[in-house]
């Protein structure tokens, strides 16, 4: 078991949340985390046990003091107390790295070795979406391509969750792009329904500004998208 904290949330703060404390261990399936609050007046909950899935996480590192978990779709962010939205957060100790470091280790095998199967989700955000802020989520689920969205006025505050789909022969084009310092994926539709159910101001296209590490990814996607826009023989 490494005993962990929670990151906590300016939403948190309001409700009079001061610390969530626990621990976490794994097993075959599934991240487990067992965690307590404190609230203000100095209020302690019984412990809560959280099975997270290997199924619904898709990335796991070790960064200084925090161990970062980036979801594979937000809706599993759903339980979860204390934390962003678009990533789990997980505060240890500096005597409990290495500890740390194994777990992570140990995670990441069990990780990958879904991946074969189930293709992790591209993380990217709409930089023209005007006032607000958008991070997201793009993957292939039952022949559809999904755009998976966290909205809100900052990154702090990603307050809202919305799913929008499209059927890829309903594309036009999708293309991926990338330079020295910038990676992109470009989604143009052929009529601007989906334009229009996204937050911001788009001429034509999506230009969905992809997060570091992601290239490989991005053209795997890209190709499966493009095959399915295909008609068939």
């Amino acid at each position: 078991m490494l005993p962990v904290s929670l990151e906590i949330t300016p939403s948190d703060l309001r409700r009079g949340v001061i610390k969530y404390t626990g621990d976490l261990s794994f097993d075959d399936e599934a991240l487990v985390l067992t965690y307590r609050t404190t609230r203000l007046p100095s209020r302690v909950s019984e412990d809560t046990l959280l099975r997270l899935p290997f199924s619904d996480w898709q990335e796991i590192s070790l960064k200084g003091k925090k161990i970062q978990v980036q979801p594979r779709r937000f809706v599993a962010m759903e339980p979860l107390p204390g934390t962003p939205r678009d990533r789990l957060v997980l505060h240890i100790e500096r005597a409990d790295k290495k500890d740390a470091a194994r777990l992570v280790a140990d995670v990441q095998q069990r990780l990958a070795a879904r991946f074969v199967a189930d293709p992790p989700s591209l993380r990217f955000r709409l930089p023209d979406a005007g006032v607000k802020e958008i991070h997201g989520l793009l993957y292939l689920e039952d022949d559809l391509l999904v755009f998976d969205l966290l909205m809100g006025l900052s990154t702090e505050f990603l307050d809202d969750h919305q799913l929008v789909k499209i059927e890829p022969p309903a594309l036009r084009e999708i293309a991926y792009s990338s330079s020295l310092t910038r990676a992109y994926v470009r989604v143009r539709p052929k009529k601007d329904t989906l334009l229009k159910a996204i937050p911001g101001d788009y001429e034509r296209e999506l230009k969905l500004k992809l997060a570091k590490n992601q290239e490989t990814l991005a053209a795997q996607l890209v190709a499966r998208v493009q095959a399915e826009m295909a008609p068939a023989a």
